[in-house]
């Protein structure tokens, strides 16, 4: 009762966000101008940890567990990041790296968590510092997701539409 009041569309929402996920599977690092190295296998042991995390995150009950989920799976993008460049990378290379591990990841209940998350966790605590800032990048990410167009990732309008109808998947 909690978690997906009735009186909200969480679930819904939920179910919308999965399903635009699953539509843009074909979405690449390049779409998303994404310095992650797909074929190192460094790299995709860190990106499979983040995915793991978030995934994981779904699992836990407390608004605390669920932040620190978020904050791992950042953590392990940061570490990836600096394995491919050699150097701390900055918010323009994370966000892109994050946008990749939620496509990649598809977590249930996505919206659900998060909501959850700002309903029953102190605002100054998802509002400030690094957690905050996690918590932050990934809303960002899913805003992103959400509002993804041809533009977006410098595909045709044609292009992009025969992509997410699946009819001509890279």
């Amino acid at each position: 009762h909690l978690f997906s009041p009735q009186n909200t569309d969480d679930e819904e929402k939920d179910q919308t966000v999965h399903k635009r996920i699953r539509q843009l599977n074909w979405i690449n690092t390049k779409h998303l101008v994404c310095t992650i190295d797909e074929v190192n296998a460094e790299v995709r042991d860190y990106v499979y940890s983040a995915i793991t995390e978030l995934v994981g995150m779904d699992s836990f009950c407390t608004p605390q567990e669920k932040l620190e989920c978020i904050v791992s799976c950042c953590r392990n993008i940061f570490t990836l990041l600096k394995a491919v460049n050699g150097v701390a990378a900055s918010a323009d290379e994370f966000l892109p790296a994050l946008i990749f591990v939620v496509l990649k990841a598809n977590p249930v209940r996505l919206h659900s968590n998060l909501n959850y998350i700002n309903r029953f966790s102190n605002a100054n605590r998802i509002m400030s510092g690094e957690t905050g800032y996690y918590f932050t990048n990934l809303c960002c990410a899913i805003s992103f997701i959400e509002n993804l167009t041809c533009e977006s990732v410098q595909l045709s309008k044609d292009e992009f539409d025969e992509l997410m109808s699946g009819e001509n998947q890279i």
